[in-house]
């Protein structure tokens, strides 16, 4: 009984201390320019906002509380910025990050910040990955796209692809209506919503409640369908 009364005791000091140990923010906004190696993907893990414009000179730009600008890191793993912050921070004002890259073919979101682009990518392949509640804007120019929804946050997409590999397993939507492209493949099996622009084939696998609306009628469609969801023309 004294052992778990001093277990107890334990964890509850650990607990105090942890939540003494917390850093709040100062409310006073600056910002700093990163260098950093060479990059062509971007993974956010934290409630920023990340800005991406395509450029010839790389830059990532941070912009947060002066307190809490050192525990935010921005490392370079595997040719992807990797954007996370330490624990035990409030933050009492919006993080922004503004970045600019020359190539982009990855963008993955485990977070619940947003990402958008705020110019047409031009690309041969991109992937996009979204497990988090954040969503993910993204306007791009490729000869393929693949997006990988997992998470409760939402994909819009805006341009251009030759083909497009759709895959929803969670409750997030995929909103490309306003994408064109020539084939199309989409998988769900959650309970997410796609919404695709096809001119040629589209693909539809669903065995989940989610549904498949298209814009324009496809040449040919192609559907299995063992959920409760649907295929229908907007």
């Amino acid at each position: 009984m004294k052992t778990n009364l001093l277990i107890l005791a334990s964890i509850l000091l650990l607990t105090t201390t942890s939540y003494g140990c917390r850093t709040e923010g100062s409310g006073r906004t600056t910002s700093e320019v990163r260098p950093l190696e060479s990059f062509s993907g971007i993974e956010l893990k934290s409630a920023a906002n990340v800005y991406v414009t395509q450029g010839d000179v790389q830059e990532v730009r941070v912009e947060a509380e002066d307190n809490l600008l050192g525990k935010i890191n921005t490392t370079v793993k595997n040719n992807s910025l990797v954007i996370d912050d330490e624990d035990n921070i409030k933050y009492t004002k919006p993080v922004t990050i503004y970045i600019t890259v020359k190539d982009l073919c990855l963008l993955e979101l485990t977070g619940s910040g947003n990402i958008v682009t705020r110019s047409q990518f031009l690309c041969d392949f991109m992937n996009i990955k979204l497990s988090g509640s954040g969503d993910i804007r993204v306007m791009v120019n490729s000869k393929s796209l693949k997006a990988n929804l997992s998470g409760s946050g939402n994909l819009v997409l805006n341009g251009s692809s030759a083909e497009t590999d759709y895959r929803i397993s969670g409750s997030g939507n995929i909103n490309a209506h306003e994408l064109n492209c020539f084939s199309s493949a989409v998988a769900i099996s959650g309970s997410g919503t796609s919404t695709v622009d096809v001119k040629n084939d589209l693909n539809v696998t669903i065995t989940g409640s989610g549904n498949v609306h298209y814009v324009q009628e496809p040449g040919k469609i192609s559907s299995k369908i063992i959920g409760s969801g649907e295929i229908s023309k907007l």
